[in-house]
């Protein structure tokens, strides 16, 4: 045993050393195979030109702030040290990733990044991961204030922050390859136009588990914008505290959408749809997901229009209209509840307004084993009744 153990000492020096800036590579091994690991002091070093140097796979620990717009073509991990920013100086996007090269940025801050698209970061195509990381005040004078991820562009958010960017659509992040976010924030972006937090345009899949999107505002879609031919899922994340001037303070659906275990709480949707405007689209909201205390001129929980909504063992209480369907405004649309509940809400347009929901024509509202009570002035109203629903 002695024996072995100093067999295993006298190796591991050559295991773990680390080739460095200028440094000689390691004795006996192949210069190509060693995995390069080179500090950069960005007060003394240019960036780009040791991102250039850097062999693919290769590792820079950046130290300070680095001025200047960034791009990375190369599969490479960059690490902040301490206080660690890429700084765009508003001339670009503050970093692009180009091709099929995969990059991960960990403890970075990327900011004051200005482009027409991604003014934070601009994802062409590559694989890139963002942990213990932050994207803020970035702007795009089109699309993705915070981070543009195009198709073909896969993004992972873990532990990460997207905050204080702003786009004409998709203030925080505009997606239309696959996003995925973990134990992240979208918070306190502006779209212009559409998507406050998140723009997830046309076959764009977005994850969200363990997230939030909160405090973001826009025209259209205070929180999230998810068109069709693609998917959004929220799973034990939360979207509150959205603003939309004109609809849908916290969600807008198009396409296909999931919340599990998820809230969408105290938004303001403008007209229709305070917390979620469900239009031509499919939502599920299940396991204990939540939809309250969203106001709005109609549906100020959900407007529901040319759609299909399912809730299943799930809640839609306390949210307010001006005028029709203070839980929900069902309109040309389906709805089926199932071991769900509508309680607790208000319309505020009179007697026959729907404080739990408005029924509208052409529409079907389905009650299995779920209950409609205590709303106020009515539990449900419109010109179609809602079989099983009274008071």
């Amino acid at each position: 045993m002695r024996a072995a153990r100093a067999v295993w000492r006298r190796r591991v020096p050559a295991a773990t050393v680390t080739v460095m800036a200028g440094a000689a590579c390691l004795v006996g091994a192949d210069p190509a195979a060693a995995v390069q690991d080179t500090v950069v002091h960005c007060r003394t070093q240019n960036l780009q030109d040791a991102i250039d140097a850097a062999p693919s796979g290769a590792t820079l620990r950046v130290a300070g702030t680095c001025v200047g717009d960034f791009t990375i073509s190369k599969d490479l991990t960059v690490i902040g040290l301490k206080d660690a920013v890429l700084d765009g100086h508003h001339t670009d996007s503050t970093l692009t990733v180009n091709g099929a090269a995969q990059v991960r940025l960990e403890r970075v801050a990327i900011t004051n990044g200005n482009a027409l698209f991604g003014g934070g970061i601009h994802n062409n195509d590559g694989t890139l991961t963002l942990n213990h990381s932050t994207v803020g005040g970035n702007g795009a004078g089109y699309f993705g204030g915070g981070i543009f991820n195009d198709v073909g562009g896969t993004v992972t958010l873990n532990d990460s922050t997207v905050g204080d960017n702003t786009a004409g659509r998709g203030g925080g992040i505009y997606n239309s390859g696959t996003a995925s976010l973990k134990s992240s924030a979208v918070r306190d972006n502006d779209g212009d136009n559409d998507g406050g937090g998140i723009y997830n345009d046309v076959g764009g899949k977005a994850t969200l588990t363990d997230s939030s999107v909160r405090n973001n505002t826009a025209n259209v879609a205070g929180g999230i914008y998810h068109l069709y031919g693609g998917t959004l899922t929220l799973e034990r994340s939360t979207v509150e505290r959205n603003t939309a001037a004109a609809i849908a303070g916290g969600i807008l659906n198009d396409g296909t959408a999931r919340l599990k275990s998820s809230t969408v709480r105290d938004n303001d949707g403008g007209a229709i749809g305070g917390g979620i405007e469900n239009i031509n689209g499919t939502l599920t909201l299940e396991d204990s997901s939540a939809v309250e205390g969203n106001t709005a001129g109609s549906g100020g929980g959900i407007d529901n229009t040319a759609a299909t909504l399912t809730l299943d063992h799930s809640t839609v209480k306390g949210n307010t209209a001006s005028n029709i369907g203070g839980g929900m405004n069902n309109f040309d649309s389906t709805v089926t509840l199932h071991h769900s509940t509508v309680e607790r809400n208000t319309a505020k347009g009179g007697p026959g307004s729907g404080g739990g929901i408005y029924n509208g024509k052409d529409s079907t509202v389905t009650l299995e084993f779920s209950k409609v009570r205590k709303n106020d002035p009515d539990n449900c109203a419109g010109p179609v009744p809602v079989p099983g629903c009274t008071g």
